[in-house]
C-alpha cells in the first residue's frame, strides 16, 4: 500500500494488498485444517544461522499454519544452535538454504550435513527425511513474493 501510494498508484497498491491478504488467509485456512490439533514444528536454517525468532519468518510460519520451533527464543542474528538445542527443539521439518549469496557454501552439502550428522539421527525431521529447501528468493522476501514463501512452506509441511 505504501509503495503504491509513493508512486501515485494507490488503487493498484490497495488491490495488490487485498489480493495478497486473500491468498494468505486461504493458505492459512487450508494449513490449519491439514495440521489438525498440532501444527508441524518447523526450524529454518541459513548459512549464517537460524531464522525466525521474530520477524518475517515468524509471519510466514503463522500463515503456513506451522509452529516456528524458535518462537519466543532469544537467539541473536547469525547465532548458532548447538547440537543439544537442535535435539531439544526436535523439529518435524527443517528448512535449509537453496542458495548462498557469498558463493562459498553449497546448499546441498549443507542439507546433507544435517541428514548425515549422527547426533541428529533422533530428530524427527532427519528420521523422516524432511530436511528440504524452499526458494530463498521467496523466503527472504518482504514483498508480494512473501505469499509464495507461505505457499511453499505450507506445501512442504502439509502437501497443500
Amino acid at each position: 500500500k505504501e509503495i503504491g501510494s509513493a508512486v501515485g498508484e494507490e488503487a493498484k497498491g490497495e488491490e495488490m494488498a487485498k489480493n495478497m491478504e486473500s491468498q494468505l488467509e486461504a493458505v492459512r485456512k487450508q494449513a490449519l485444517q491439514a495440521a489438525g490439533e498440532k501444527p508441524l514444528n518447523v526450524l529454518a536454517l541459513s548459512f549464517t544461522g537460524p531464522l525466525g525468532m521474530r520477524g518475517t519468518f515468524s509471519g510466514v510460519c503463522y500463515y503456513a499454519g506451522v509452529h516456528n520451533a524458535l518462537d519466543g527464543m532469544d537467539i541473536p542474528y547469525q547465532g548458532n544452535l548447538s547440537e543439544e538445542k537442535m535435539l531439544e527443539l526436535n523439529p518435524e521439518l527443517i528448512i535449509t538454504p537453496s542458495w548462498d549469496y557469498s558463493k562459498k557454501g553449497d546448499p546441498e552439502q549443507f542439507r546433507q550435513r544435517i541428514l548425515q550428522n549422527p547426533a541428529y539421527k533422533s530428530i524427527k525431521a532427519v528420521k523422516n527425511g524432511r530436511v528440504q529447501s524452499l526458494h530463498d528468493n521467496y523466503l527472504y522476501s518482504t514483498s508480494q513474493y512473501t505469499v509464495k514463501a507461505v505457499q511453499e512452506l505450507a506445501h512442504a509441511a502439509y502437501g497443500i
